[in-house]
């Protein structure tokens, strides 16, 4: 398929967030193939999509993210600087306090990768006191916000190169999951970092931390919250495209569903975990 049908079948996807996405993507890569004209037309493809997410400013923010680091690659820091202001206007438009952190920690990833580091450590700070001051619905500290948005952070310090930064704020975000007396809260929260963490290529403290969310959830006495937590991380696994660690996990999760004596509690578990399980390729 030539670069311009690719674009054509890209300009049908109806999810404008993908769609905005692989265009920067396809775009890219044109411009790796020195194909400038295709590339610039593609971006602005990418561009046009961007502009049609109207009622979801968190996907907004990072497809303006992601365009945000291509045009910087492609040495046009003028355009990268007023898409990062497009993107950091969405952000502030996300109304809930806890997706709008972890948003604007996506963003400093951007910032970072379109080489606006003195930018992109503004906005860390800025992260870090937002995250401190998350509650929850008591009005006690949000430990699974402050856990997932701190490990967040460290993603954008990694790209940074801050290597001391990310051992601390991943170091306070595994206390804040650790110390999470939900249970949901405290095994999805521990998930959360060890995708961070793999996201980073750290492959060892990432199983390390993803084990310990299964230790956590495998100690819950009620078979039916068990249950439910371990379709948790199955998801979670899907959606970072580790299929078989969340077959797997699912497949656990429908032998303890299966055990559940409650008839509606035994229902509600399993069709929650053969809804997920229906959702994954066939392996092999």
């Amino acid at each position: 398929m030539s670069f311009d049908d690719e674009a054509a079948a890209l300009q049908q996807v109806p999810d404008l967030s993908v769609r905005a996405k692989e265009l920067t993507k396809l775009a890219f890569r044109r411009h790796t193939a020195k194909d400038k004209a295709g590339s610039e037309r593609t971006l602005f493809l990418a561009q046009e999509a961007c502009n049609e997410i109207k009622d979801n400013p968190m996907a907004r923010a990072d497809a303006l993210g992601l365009l945000a680091e291509a045009q910087a690659r492609m040495d046009d820091k003028s355009a990268a600087r007023k898409t990062l202001a497009a993107a950091r206007q969405a952000v502030e438009q996300i109304s809930d306090a806890e997706p709008q952190a972890e948003a604007l920690a996506a963003l400093a990833g951007a910032e970072a990768a379109a080489r606006q580091p003195d930018q992109a450590l503004q906005t860390l700070k800025d992260v870090e006191n937002r995250a401190a001051a998350l509650k929850d619905y008591e009005g006690k500290p949000g430990l699974y916000g402050q856990a997932v948005v701190l490990a967040r952070s460290a993603e954008a310090y990694h790209q940074l190169g801050r290597q001391e930064e990310v051992e601390r704020v991943l170091g306070e975000a595994l206390k804040r999951a650790k110390d999470n007396p939900l249970d949901r809260e405290r095994c999805t929260s521990l998930a959360e970092i060890s995708l961070s963490q793999g996201r980073m290529k750290q492959a060892e403290a990432a199983a390390k931390t993803f084990e310990l969310a299964l230790e956590e959830t495998r100690k819950i006495e009620k078979l039916h919250s068990r249950a439910h937590i371990l379709a948790d991380l199955g998801e979670i696994l899907t959606r970072t495209g580790q299929l078989d660690k969340a077959r797997q996990v699912l497949g656990e999760a429908d032998r303890v569903a299966a055990k559940i004596p409650e008839p509606d509690l035994h229902q509600q578990a399993q069709e929650k975990v053969r809804r997920l399980l229906d959702k994954l390729p066939a392996s092999g």
